[in-house]
């Protein structure tokens, strides 16, 4: 009896601590400069080849469970899903030059400064009917992976605002077929929120984002943005707009194995939580 009713009090004491629907950035927070990170945002592109290009990005990773323990830890569970349509533009009709889609289940952990994110992803990618019909090339063949990444990240001051990043990424599915290897590497260094109009908040940051994908020969995609993040006083949702510069094999799906992009961006982001 004394048995059970100890495994009673434990499992009630768990289930005490456990928090449904979280907030989606407590225990690992979004990259901001990272190009396929889910979000919802609007992007312009000026190429250096003379292109102008739109992106639109349709996606977010909601917070599902989490559990705090005595330790010091925390664990979370998301559900993550997005869709990156990239568009030409300057013609009568803005030509759709690809869409990604994006669709996985991160799995989080915090203590202190550190925090770590495991990603088991679903990523494809699909060739726009206007760049066929502009160009007369069909694909050869479907993109298509599933892969798992695993990304560590150390807060350098008390408000989470400054850190630095690292990540692996190992491809357990791909077709058509490639090297299963990629890496990551990036900083942010933002400032404290600071108020202006009443019980507004706003911060700027720079942020960094350099990958190295095998499939690209370990060419360096840099991602490199500063911005200014606009929120309010006890609410989750944030507008941030930056100027960004990518240097790098194309971050759209198999795009990285062929193409090379120069663009400097103008970009909006809409956190909702």
């Amino acid at each position: 009896m004394r048995k059970a009713l100890l495994l009673l009090f434990t499992c009630g004491t768990v289930l005490h601590a456990i928090e449904f629907l979280p907030p989606n950035d407590e225990t690992f927070a979004r990259l901001k400069a990272d190009p396929r990170e889910p979000q919802i945002a609007l992007k312009y592109f000026a190429r250096t080849d003379g292109k102008t290009m739109g992106e639109a990005d349709i996606g977010e990773s909601w917070g599902l469970v989490r559990q705090e323990f005595d330790n010091g830890w925390s664990g979370q569970i998301n559900l993550a899903g997005g869709a990156f349509a990239r568009f030409l533009l300057g013609d009568s009709v803005n030509q759709l030059e690809s869409i990604d889609f994006l669709g996985g289940a991160p799995i989080m952990a915090r203590r202190g400064r550190w925090s770590t994110r495991l990603n088991f992803y679903h990523e494809s990618n699909h060739i726009g009917d206007e760049r066929i019909r502009a160009t007369g090339t069909i694909p050869p063949s479907r993109f298509s992976r599933e892969y798992v990444r695993l990304q560590q990240a150390y807060d350098l001051t008390e408000n989470r605002a400054c850190r630095l990043y690292a990540g692996y990424q190992y491809t357990l599915h791909d077709a058509p077929g490639g090297p299963p290897n990629a890496y990551q590497a990036g900083f942010e260094l933002g400032t404290a929120d600071r108020k202006f109009a009443g019980n507004h908040l706003f911060n700027v940051y720079l942020a960094q984002d350099l990958q190295w994908k095998e499939e690209a020969q370990k060419r360096t995609g840099s991602n490199t943005e500063l911005g200014i993040s606009i929120g309010k006083e006890n609410h989750n949702r944030r507008f941030r707009f930056a100027l960004s510069w990518y240097s790098g094999p194309s971050p759209r799906g198999q795009f990285a194995r062929t193409e090379i992009e120069k663009m400097f961006g103008t970009n909006l982001y809409f956190e909702f939580d």
